[in-house]
C-alpha cells in the first residue's frame, strides 16, 4: 500500500491519538481511523472489552464508530496501536477499509505478555501471506505497556496490513 504524502506527513500524528486512546482503556489497545487520502483522524477508539462485551477492541469500536457518522471505510486507514487480532483483522477485510497500520507485531505483543494474540497455525486454513508486512518504523511500539509483570521491550516489528484488493473482502462474502 502507498500512502499519499498528506497520510505520510499525518501518520506520527494519528498514532499519538491511538496511544492516548490506549492509555485511557483497561486493556491497552488504541485505534483510529484517518482519511486515506488527506490524513485527517477520522474516529479514535480504544478496546473497552473489559466492561463485558468481548467483542468491544479498539479496531472494532473504531470501525462501529464510523457507521452512525456515515464514513466510507473504503476511504479510511485504521491505524492501531498493536497488530489486530484474528476477530479485528477480519472485521477490517469486511469493512474494506483501505489498509491498517500497526505500531507492533504479535510476536512483540507475546514477548509483552499478550499470548491471546498467538494462534496455534495447525487448524487454521488461510490464503499463502494474505498480509503484506512493511514496517512504519516502530511508531508508537513503545506505547504497548508491559503486561502481568512482564518486563518492558524496548524494540519491536511493526507492520502494515492491507486486503490485496481492498475491494472485495477475503473468501468473497456471506
Amino acid at each position: 500500500m502507498t500512502f499519499t504524502p498528506a497520510v505520510t506527513a499525518r501518520l506520527d500524528e494519528a498514532m499519538a491519538v491511538a496511544i492516548d486512546e490506549a492509555r485511557r482503556a483497561a486493556r491497552p489497545f488504541g485505534a483510529v481511523l484517518m482519511d486515506a487520502e488527506e490524513g485527517h483522524v477520522l474516529v479514535r477508539a480504544r478496546n473497552t472489552a473489559a466492561d463485558g462485551d468481548p467483542t468491544a477492541h479498539a479496531e472494532v469500536n473504531a470501525i462501529r464508530a464510523a457507521a452512525p457518522l456515515g464514513i466510507d471505510l473504503t476511504r479510511t486507514i485504521l491505524v492501531s496501536t498493536a497488530a489486530p487480532c484474528v476477530m479485528c483483522a477480519g472485521a477490517a477485510i469486511w469493512a474494506r477499509v483501505r489498509g491498517v497500520v500497526a505500531a507492533c507485531d504479535a510476536a512483540l505483543l507475546a514477548e509483552l505478555g499478550w499470548k491471546g494474540m498467538c494462534l496455534p497455525p495447525e487448524g487454521l486454513s488461510l490464503p499463502a501471506d494474505p498480509v503484506d508486512h512493511r514496517g512504519t518504523q516502530g511508531r508508537g511500539c513503545r506505547a504497548v505497556p508491559r503486561h502481568q509483570g512482564r518486563r518492558e521491550v524496548r524494540h519491536g516489528g511493526s507492520g502494515i496490513v492491507a486486503p490485496d484488493d481492498p475491494g472485495e473482502p477475503a473468501g468473497g462474502g456471506p
